[in-house]
């Protein structure tokens, strides 16, 4: 496991933290073997004077090395973009990329080997800190949530605390018999608390017994201490990792020449599809699921910005996005509020009837990028335009449909 405090600066680190695999004695002669290697060792500059032989075997395997170098980072780093950027904004990476990835890289490893070693324990230090970060979360999740630590501290306290009084006991049970006469154990043993009785009993049955229930015991105090020691170390250890991988991040977004043309052409894909769902909701038989479909793609991509803020990433335009899909949300919903109580007739329970009608409206907690208070106080504004409207058109019935809609404004008012 990579350590935090093994990783320091700008995402660079000392490159003996990662371990490399155990790997069989360098055979030059089957490194030439393999015609990708071979290509790659022709571009040289030096090839024609390169002496392929035994004598030279650790230049042609430095070589061989700088080569596998070139193709793990070309591989792994087009893996981390497609990771990043594929579920989170609902895009597919053009494989073109991969290309260009492996020609800068190779180009690094003909000029600048060193940079391409640093650079290959970067993303080796960036993978084994992703799957640090993700055992991290699921562990304070098993334990209750970021929100509950506290909580979770004391509820550990208390069972490793209950853990150590029973090794306790476990431990005054074995020597007060040697106090004892023998013919008293009985007696004093009832005597004693009774519900520690059992624990007494077991640690004075036999030796097996009694080895176990202390080993029992042990493991569970080593237990609530690890605990104990994870939630205390928790948050320290969770920001020195986030703001790694967040240096690291910011080295293959936005320090790698490559990852220029990733980021600008997820960009336009992003904003494709924003634009998309403008078209589909034009004709769409069902405009209010488009819309709902469109606002939680907004709400993902919005997500999914805040944790990659880079590059032409920055500049999507979520917001002018945003504003539009108000704009229709809050249409549709007048729209629907009007033609709802236009259409209403008065009938038996009247007041019933419109709240049941009404009931879409009145109970919904979110409208676009609108909370619960500001889709009351839309709703609200909604009705008491209709109101007007009734008072200036003077429609059948509308004395009646406004008292209606003066208790269900009261109604909403009163909703917390």
């Amino acid at each position: 496991m990579v350590k935090v405090e093994q990783i320091s600066g700008e995402g660079s680190a000392e490159r003996k933290v990662i371990p490399s695999e155990e790997k069989p004695a360098f055979d030059y002669k089957e490194a030439i073997d393999n015609r990708d290697f071979l290509d790659f060792l022709a571009k040289y500059k030096d090839v024609e004077s390169l002496e392929i032989s035994e004598e030279n075997q650790n230049e042609i395997k430095k070589r061989y090395e700088d080569f596998e170098n070139r193709t793990f980072a070309a591989e792994r780093l087009f893996k981390i973009y497609k990771q990043e950027l594929e579920p989170a904004f609902e895009i597919k990476l053009n494989p073109a990329h991969f290309n260009a990835i492996s020609e800068y890289l190779e180009k690094e490893a003909l000029e600048n080997p060193d940079q391409l070693s640093d650079r290959v324990y970067e993303i080796k230090a960036y993978v084994e800190l992703k799957s640090e970060k993700e055992k991290l979360e699921k562990e304070i999740v098993e334990l209750g949530g970021e929100q509950n630590i506290e909580k979770a501290r004391q509820e550990i306290a208390a069972q490793k605390l209950a853990a150590e009084k029973q090794h306790k006991i476990g431990k005054w049970a074995i020597g007060w018999r040697g106090m004892v006469n023998p013919k008293s154990w009985a007696f004093v043993d009832a005597v004693l608390k009774p519900k520690y009785r059992e624990i007494r009993q077991t640690v004075r049955e036999s030796k097996p017994q009694r080895t176990d229930f202390f080993k029992r015991a042990d493991e569970k105090i080593k237990k609530f201490s690890e605990k104990e020691i994870f939630l205390n170390n928790y948050p320290t250890i969770k920001a020195a990792t986030e703001a790694i991988l967040e240096n690291l991040k910011i080295n293959f977004f936005e320090n790698f020449e490559p990852a220029k043309a990733i980021i600008d052409e997820a960009a336009n894909d992003i904003t494709d599809k924003l634009k998309e769902f403008l078209i589909r909701l034009s004709a769409s038989g069902e405009p209010m699921k488009t819309l709902e479909w469109a606002q939680k793609y907004l709400d993902k991509a919005r997500a999914a910005k805040s944790e990659l803020p880079l590059g032409d990433l920055r500049h999507l335009p979520l917001d002018a996005f945003q504003d539009q899909l108000d704009q229709r949300f809050e249409q549709l919903v007048s729209e629907s509020i009007f033609r709802t109580i236009g259409d209403f007739k008065i009938g038996n329970q009247p007041l019933q009837a419109m709240r049941e009608s009404l009931k879409s409206h009145l109970s919904r907690e979110k409208l676009g990028s609108k909370g619960r208070q500001k889709v009351k106080n839309f709703i609200s504004a909604v009705i008491a335009e209709q109101i007007a409207g009734l008072l200036r058109e003077k429609p059948q019935n509308y004395n009646q449909k406004i008292m209606l809609l003066k208790v269900i404004l009261t109604d909403i008012a009163a909703y917390e």
